[in-house]
């Protein structure tokens, strides 16, 4: 398995490159991130597989990948175990660096929006909204561990204002 800062490529272990498991190429693109497989398919990845444990499975001897695309579910199997927990910590810490900057921004509008002038209820249920929107694009309030260099604040934030 090698790793670049926007790439990363992952070959399954030689034994289950026999039963017709296939290396892939994960990338961090502007549609966000991709996995193009040696056959040449792409898929874009969903968050929701990002934020979900069940993501990473563990077996007696391999690991595998269970992600959710944009084609539906798609299974990585046959990965040495490290390099299957590697690419999964990899995928999550990319996409919330991706993400940060978009809900920072969105924090700060928000924030803007609730300092301006008298409160309202209007401006409140526009911030509820907005949040929501957000929320979407995260599923779930990141861990602090699951990316050392991006502040879980604002997405704590976002949530607690959807409520």
């Amino acid at each position: 398995m090698t790793s670049e800062s926007s790439a990363i490529d992952v070959a399954p272990h030689w034994l289950m490159r026999l039963f017709g498991a296939q290396s892939a190429t994960f990338t961090l693109g502007d549609k966000g991130l991709e996995v193009t497989t040696k056959s040449g398919e792409k898929y874009l990845i969903e968050a929701t597989s990002l934020t979900n444990e069940a993501t990473f499975q563990e077996g007696l001897v391999f690991s595998r990948l269970v992600l959710q695309t944009d084609c539906g579910e798609k299974v990585f199997s046959g990965l040495r175990k490290a390099d299957g927990e590697k690419l999964f910590h990899w995928l999550r810490a990319h996409w919330l660096r991706k993400l940060a900057p978009e809900i920072d921004q969105i924090a700060g509008k928000i924030r803007a929006l609730l300092t301006k002038g008298y409160p309202r209820q209007s401006r409140l249920d526009a911030a509820r909204v907005m949040a929501e929107q957000a929320l979407q694009r995260f599923q779930r309030v990141p861990e602090p561990q699951w990316c050392t260099d991006v502040d879980v604040t604002p997405f704590e934030w976002l949530a607690a204002v959807t409520q």
